[in-house]
């Protein structure tokens, strides 16, 4: 896998999805609908990345539950966004910071945490960032900053809470995969 986007769609009127989606496919076993599959596609506009624009615009917000997932395993990145009823309640943008390293983060996060975040902030996972942290600052020559650093990751690990402008958890390309699972989406893996 190197990119593609997606919209789900969980609703009954299929002559409505079809009004507004140019291809739709029905799942296994899902109440949820595949709309516009695109491999390999392109990362979506700036506008959307940074927050001003959203992928699930007004017209679609009228189809009841939406997700729009996009996932690009070659620069780390991944947009997340999901409404109900007319109302986006989360948008989470990961992608390269554009600093000096180009580190993955946190561009733009809004609505309150989900479920399915929650496994992003596994323990292990948070040995090995503070492992890295401590080697990066150190490499810096400011390892004397590593214990008030810790601490703040540590706090907002505990409440499993994404930033915006943060490095933490760890995403990458593949958290629209993990999404797809929490909401047992099943997707052929040929698409």
């Amino acid at each position: 896998m190197k990119s593609y986007s997606v919209y789900f769609i969980r609703n009954s009127n299929l002559e409505l999805v079809h009004s507004i989606f140019s291809k739709v496919d029905t799942l296994p076993n899902s109440k949820w609908l595949m709309c516009n599959f695109n491999k390999d596609d392109y990362p979506p506009d700036d506008d959307v990345l940074w927050g001003q624009a959203n992928m699930i615009v007004d017209q679609l917000l009228i189809l009841g539950e939406v997700l729009f997932l996009y996932g690009d395993t070659s620069c780390d990145g991944f947009v997340y966004e999901h409404a109900l009823n007319g109302k986006m309640l989360r948008k989470l943008v990961w992608f390269p910071m554009l600093d000096d390293d180009w580190t993955a983060g946190c561009l733009y996060v809004i609505g309150d945490s989900e479920e399915w975040e929650s496994q992003l902030f596994r323990e292990i996972q948070l040995t090995q960032y503070l492992e890295g942290e401590k080697g990066r600052l150190e490499d810096f020559g400011q390892a004397d900053q590593f214990g008030a650093i810790a601490q703040a990751i540590k706090e907002a690990w505990q409440k499993k809470q994404i930033m915006a402008g943060k490095t933490f958890p760890p995403c990458d390309g593949t958290v629209p995969l993990l999404v797809e699972g929490y909401y047992k989406i099943h997707r052929p893996m040929s698409k």
